[in-house]
């Protein structure tokens, strides 16, 4: 099994990397689009502004390839953070722009109303998940277990392909899925054993 782990130089792949190796898996750190061709399994991480990176995934032809593999193929892919709002349709953070439009849904800023010591943007740190609906992602993983965090923009419509949901002042998707796709909002390479678990799961039943 192929899985290669896609490096558009804004986020800490090594971090997820070794966290596949701990697992016993062998994973590839992918820095051009031709890499992917013969994946069985994509990750999918991204830190940084959804404009900023899409940009990038255009300028140096991704979008095609990413397409071609998840739709076409089939391929499954886990998208992390950013990596995951990246999937979606459209995003208004820094300036409105197109996603990969795997996913008919927005990104949008969590809330123009965070102003307490409680609630600030970013939304850093664990925060817990609550399961909305069954997914092979989470076998093995308790409702309600911890993730960590670290992000401003989230999906608000929470009626479309959300497998999971987290409250900070607003509910968000902190996990999405359709078919053979897969997304994240935490980090499961940060997020302990649980974080694990979903890697695992991610890497061997789905």
């Amino acid at each position: 099994m192929k899985i290669k782990i896609i490096d558009l130089g804004v986020s800490n792949i090594n971090s997820i990397y070794k966290c596949i190796s701990f697992l016993g898996f062998e994973s590839e750190i992918v820095q051009t689009p031709d890499k992917l061709i013969d994946a069985d399994k994509i990750i999918f991480p991204g830190v940084g502004a959804f404009s900023n990176v899409m940009k990038i995934i255009e300028k140096n032809n991704w979008d095609d390839i990413l397409k071609k593999k998840i739709l076409h193929d089939k391929v499954s892919i886990l998208g992390i953070c950013l990596g995951m709002q990246l999937l979606c349709k459209e995003s208004t953070e820094h300036e409105k722009k197109s996603g990969l439009n795997i996913f008919d849904i927005d990104v949008k800023k969590l809330s123009k109303k965070i102003n307490t010591n409680k609630f600030k943007l970013p939304h850093i740190g664990w925060n817990s998940v609550k399961i909305k609906k069954k997914s092979i992602l989470f076998d093995g993983i308790k409702n309600e277990s911890d993730f960590y965090f670290d992000h401003s923009y989230g999906i608000l419509d929470l009626e479309k392909d959300v497998d999971c949901v987290t409250n900070h002042e607003i509910d968000f998707a902190s996990a999405i899925s359709y078919k053979n796709v897969f997304g994240v909002q935490f980090h499961p390479e940060k997020s302990l054993d649980d974080g694990k678990i979903l890697l695992k799961n991610f890497i061997t039943k789905i």
